[in-house]
């Protein structure tokens, strides 16, 4: 059975869309749930475990968790787009934009697989930024409804299980 380990920012049982990607992982693997808080359990629990994949769900819970060296193929899921979430109109606020615009890129740029929940955003960010692959996309459309039928779970099996460059198009 593949191996993964969930690192979240979010609260894996209370957000829904988390939630039940969290739910549809472990009926198809052994799931390890490590909080954005709890960094540095992170790094016990990657000594004492292999892990086949290493599911992201924040830009910058993937940059912590690079620090640390694993050798696990990473999933990034582009829940949000993160750097364009507030305006930019104070020196906080560019701060914050710099931070999670250097960190989204490096995810979308270091991960095996990036999961869009829609067609125009994984199409924003491919006419962005030229070098993202098509191959290396997906889209698992962010409604609760739709991962409750099903689609999650045949997704992520054909991803992780069957895990080839060229069966990363579009679903």
């Amino acid at each position: 059975m593949q191996k993964i380990l969930f690192y979240t920012r979010n609260n894996a049982e209370k957000h829904v869309i988390v939630k039940n990607i969290l739910y549809f992982l472990s009926s198809i693997a052994d799931v390890s749930v490590i909080p954005f808080a709890s960094v540095f359990k992170m790094r016990k629990t990657f000594a004492k475990q292999k892990f086949d994949y290493v599911y992201h769900d924040d830009p910058i819970a993937y940059i912590l968790f690079s620090f640390f060296g694993v050798k696990a193929k990473k999933i990034f899921h582009s829940l949000e787009m993160y750097e364009y979430q507030i305006d930019i109109n104070n020196p906080k606020r560019i701060a914050r934009f710099l931070v999670f615009l250097i960190c989204h890129r490096l995810a979308l740029k270091g991960s095996e697989l990036v999961i869009f929940p829609n067609l125009l955003r994984r199409n924003f960010y491919l006419d962005k930024y030229k070098w993202l692959d098509v191959d290396k996309t997906a889209i698992l459309k962010n409604i609760p409804r739709t991962l409750e039928g099903g689609g999650l779970k045949i997704t992520l099996k054909i991803k992780l299980l069957n895990y080839s460059p060229k069966s990363l198009k579009q679903l």
